[in-house]
Formats: C-alpha cells, sequence, structure tokens
C-alpha cells in the first residue's frame, strides 16, 4: 500500500513538471492574463522601435562601402533617404484606429549618445563620431560607418499619450 501511495505521488510529480513547459508557452503567446484567449497587442513605441532596427540594421552595411568619412554627409543624407519610408510608413500605421503615431529623428539625443559612447583619447581604435541629423557615424580607416540613429516617437490615441526617445543601434 505504501509502494501504491509514492507511485502516486511520483505521477502526480511527473505531471506537474509536464506542465512547466505548457504554460510557459501558454505565456509567451500573448494570452491576456484573465484566461481568455484575447490576444495582449504589442505597444506602438515597442512595435515601433523594432521596425526601425530592421531597416537601420539593412541601411548600415552599406555606409562603408559608399561613404569615405569626408563624404559624411552625403552618408547621413544616403540613411535618411534609406529610413524614410519606414519611418512614413510607421507614421501611418495606426490612423485607421484611433492611434497617431509621430517618428521623427532627434539630433539632440544623438549628439549625446555619440558624446557617451565614442571613446576619445590616443588609445581608442578607431576614428571620430559625428552626430548630424540624427544619425551618428564614426571614422573607421577613412570610411563612414553607421552606429546609431537616434528617434523620437510619440503617439497619440483617444485615451492615451506617449512619448519615447529610441537610440537604434546598427549591428
Amino acid at each position: 500500500m505504501r509502494s501504491r501511495g509514492q507511485l502516486v505521488l511520483l505521477a502526480a510529480a511527473v505531471i506537474a513538471v509536464a506542465l512547466i513547459p505548457l504554460i510557459t508557452a501558454t505565456m509567451q503567446l500573448g494570452y491576456h492574463p484573465d484566461g481568455s484567449a484575447r490576444a495582449v497587442e504589442p505597444h506602438p513605441v515597442t512595435t515601433s522601435e523594432a521596425v526601425l532596427d530592421r531597416a537601420v540594421a539593412g541601411v548600415a552595411p552599406s555606409v562603408p562601402t559608399r561613404y569615405s568619412w569626408a563624404e559624411r554627409e552625403r552618408a547621413v543624407a544616403s540613411v535618411a533617404a534609406a529610413i524614410r519610408p519606414t519611418i512614413r510608413s510607421i507614421n501611418r500605421s495606426r490612423i485607421a484606429d484611433g492611434t497617431v503615431l509621430e517618428v521623427t529623428r532627434n539630433r539632440t539625443r544623438a549628439r549625446q549618445w555619440a558624446k557617451a559612447n565614442c571613446p576619445g583619447g590616443p588609445g581608442r581604435q578607431f576614428g571620430p563620431c559625428t552626430a548630424s541629423e540624427g544619425v551618428v557615424l564614426q571614422d573607421r580607416r577613412g570610411r563612414a560607418h553607421l552606429l546609431a540613429v537616434a528617434i523620437d516617437v510619440r503617439v497619440t490615441g483617444q485615451r492615451e499619450r506617449w512619448r519615447a526617445t529610441l537610440v537604434v543601434r546598427s549591428r
């Protein structure tokens, strides 16, 4: 009788352990915490950051192959032109449901980020950084390399207002 009780206890423990991945998977799918099947929609700022991250990652490899450090202003214009369609798309993305998104490049935050993240002094591995029009470039062996783009995201909905400043880094 005692071994049967231990067997039942062991079976219950195995079932409990087996339920852990199922519960974890359900939570990762974004189901609402009240147990209903309503999906939790991601926040527009989070979605905007993910979309901009892909856009910046897509343009970053072409910058050093096309622009020398002396042509860095042309590189900034090229990066701005490359991400402009993505920004326009984000700005129009939520109009139908009454939410307005406004994405713009942030010049001040780009300068701050460049100052904080580009080392100076004689021991540095690469050349100086510059921030222009919200785009941060660095001189690497005479070529302009895209490091980051600073972005402001404003979300205005019927019941909410959000402002966020993001620095989208190239990979």
